[in-house]
């Protein structure tokens, strides 16, 4: 009897499904891997690191973490060495980030400056 309950309590173990990893993404300014395409990729719980340097274009700006809860930053955490530059201007708007889906206390953005953030509601970054 006490072999089958233990057998029992091991097999009920074995299929109750454990949580994933998190995993981590690295992204460097000079990889064709984009912040937003790392963003895309992650799930709840991952981490994306942003190596040393500055990153500009479209898939390095005007991002969203699309509800997750993410962390994203600087793989040093200098904010003097990983800069997100949004290259926006008075008549071309862009800025870093907006959380406006839903992402929770859970979502982190550390280590990075922001610069160039141009927009109506929030140059830099917008929650």
């Amino acid at each position: 009897m006490v072999g089958r309950k233990l057998f029992l309590m091991t097999l009920v173990l074995v299929l109750i499904p454990s949580p994933a990893p998190a995993d981590t993404i690295y992204v460097s300014p000079e990889d064709t891997l984009t912040i937003r395409t790392a963003i895309i990729w992650s799930s709840p719980g991952d981490e994306i690191v942003l190596r040393d340097g500055v990153f500009t274009g479209p898939g390095n700006r005007d991002l969203s973490l699309m509800g997750k809860n993410i962390t994203v930053r600087s793989e040093s955490n200098d904010p003097t060495l990983c800069i997100i530059d949004c290259e926006g201007t008075s008549t071309d708007f862009h800025r870093a980030f907006m959380l406006q889906e839903g992402e929770g206390a859970e979502a982190l953005i550390s280590g990075i400056t922001i610069t160039n953030g141009n927009h109506t509601w929030g140059g830099g970054f917008r929650a």
